[in-house]
C-alpha cells in the first residue's frame, strides 16, 4: 500500500534535506556529549566533602534522551516528506507515534518543573530534607522525573484522542492508512469514536467512556500546569526570596 504523505513542503532536494539532518544531528550530539562530559568533570572537581550537584542525574538523563530522540524525529520528518513508498506495517506503527511523542514532550516539560521543585524544596525546606535524607530525596526526585511522565503518557494514550485536524506527518500517514484499510472516506471516519487511536480503541472495549473522560480531564489539567510554567515561576520567586533572606 502506498502512503499519501505530502512530500511538497520540503522546498529543498531530498539529498540536501538528508545532508542537513545528518549535519545538524551530528553537531547536536557532539554539543550534548560535551555537556555530559562537562557535568561529569564538574562533579569530579568539587571540593572534598561537598556533595555533587543535585541536578546532575536529572540533567544527564534529560540530555541523553534529547541526543537519542531528536535525530530520530528529524530523520522521520525527512523520510515522511519523500515520495518513497512506506510499508503498511510502518504506516500502522506510526499511529503509535502520537503516544510516544506526547510522552516525550511531557518528560521534557516535566523535567523543568522537577528542577524548579527540587531547588525550592532543598533551599526552603533544607532542615526537613536533612531529616528525610538528602540522598533519598534526590533519588525520589530522579525516579519521579521519569516515572510520572511515563504514567501520564500511558493515561493520555488511554483517554485522549488526537484530533483529525492535527497535521503531524506521522498522524497524517496513520489516518490515510486507516482510511485505506477500512475503505472509507475521511468524512465517514468522523462517525468512528476512536478512529486512529489504537490504544484508546482497545481501552473502550473494557472501560466506559465516562471513566476515560475523567482521566482525560486530569491529563489536560496536568499538561496545563506543566506547559504554562506558572507554578515554576511561583516556586522560583519563593526560592529567590528565601535566598535573599
Amino acid at each position: 500500500m502506498k502512503s499519501v504523505q505530502d512530500s511538497s513542503p520540503m522546498y529543498i532536494s531530498a539529498t540536501n534535506g538528508l545532508l542537513i539532518n545528518v549535519v545538524v544531528s551530528v553537531v547536536g550530539i557532539l554539543i550534548n556529549w560535551k555537556h555530559l562530559r562537562d557535568m561529569k568533570e564538574d562533579n569530579k572537581s568539587s571540593p572534598p566533602g561537598t556533595s555533587p550537584n543535585l541536578l546532575t542525574p536529572i540533567l544527564t538523563t534529560n540530555t541523553k534522551v534529547v541526543m537519542i530522540f531528536i535525530p530520530i524525529y528529524m530523520f522521520m520528518f525527512w523520510i515522511l516528506h519523500e515520495e518513497e513508498e512506506i510499508p503498511a506495517w510502518v504506516q500502522y506503527a506510526l499511529c503509535y507515534d502520537q503516544y510516544i511523542s506526547t510522552t516525550l514532550r511531557t518528560y521534557l516539560g516535566f523535567n523543568s518543573f522537577v528542577i524548579a521543585t527540587m531547588r525550592y524544596v532543598f533551599i526552603c525546606y533544607n532542615d526537613r530534607v536533612l531529616e528525610f535524607g538528602k540522598e533519598r530525596a534526590k533519588t525520589l526526585f530522579y525516579y519521579g522525573s521519569i516515572v510520572i511522565p511515563v504514567v501520564i503518557g500511558v493515561l493520555n494514550a488511554c483517554s485522549v484522542k488526537l484530533p483529525l485536524n492535527v497535521h503531524l506527518p506521522s498522524h497524517t500517514v496513520c489516518i490515510e492508512y486507516y482510511l485505506g484499510y477500512l475503505n472509507i472516506t475521511r468524512e465517514q471516519s468522523d462517525h468512528l469514536p476512536d478512529f486512529g487511536s489504537p490504544i484508546l480503541e482497545l481501552v473502550h472495549k473494557y472501560l466506559g467512556t465516562e471513566f476515560t473522560q475523567y482521566v482525560e480531564m486530569f491529563c489536560i489539567v496536568f499538561g496545563f500546569v506543566i506547559y504554562s510554567n506558572m507554578v515554576e515561576g511561583a516556586l522560583y520567586c519563593k526560592t529567590f526570596r528565601a535566598i535573599r533572606k
